[in-house]
């Protein structure tokens, strides 16, 4: 299935941040800092491990692949890395989500189980399509897992292609918006 891309709206028609913080509801949405890996990979691998059961199926080699390089020391690298734009999202001062993203695409976007559906990620999201918006970015794309599609399609993502991945999914879902 493939359906026309929307795109991000122009940096013109972006409001401006106001410094690097956006407050949603209860959620703040900050650029990642390195010493922010640890917690986050937390947040993203407990994301995965139970929030991802529909597409890892509980089969540790699927789980265990996907876990791979989702590590502290890999976090702490994307974060300092020049091409990677990372973000966590906090409640309470707790990092409870992190999401990244590099030359037009959505790498990750994991929120933590207690925080899911209430908002969190998409605060996160939109903090990210906005940097993409004023880096000049004219489209964000992604592969979403079964879990997180209708997520992504609530916020504007269309299905671009379907992919089968190397980690034997029944087909990863490509979107853009």
């Amino acid at each position: 299935l493939t359906l026309p891309s929307r795109g991000l709206a122009p940096a013109s028609r972006v409001e401006p941040l106001m410094s690097n913080v956006s407050h949603h509801m209860t959620f703040c949405v900050r650029r990642a800092k390195p010493e922010d890996a640890e917690a986050a990979c937390n947040a993203v691998r407990t994301s995965i491990e139970e929030c991802c059961a529909e597409d890892h199926e509980g089969e540790k080699a699927r789980l265990d692949a996907w876990l791979k390089n989702k590590s502290p020391e890999n976090l702490r690298t994307w974060i300092r890395s020049g091409s990677h734009y990372c973000v966590v999202v906090e409640e309470r001062s707790k990092i409870v989500g992190f999401g990244m993203a590099a030359a037009g695409e959505l790498l990750l976007c994991y929120v933590s189980p207690e925080v899911r559906f209430r908002g969190a990620g998409k605060a996160m999201l939109q903090a990210i399509e906005l940097w993409a918006a004023t880096s000049g970015v004219p489209e964000l794309k992604l592969e979403s897992t079964r879990t997180a599609l209708a997520f992504y399609r609530r916020n504007g993502f269309q299905i671009a292609a379907q992919l089968s991945l190397s980690l034997e999914w029944k087909g990863s879902p490509c979107l853009s918006r």
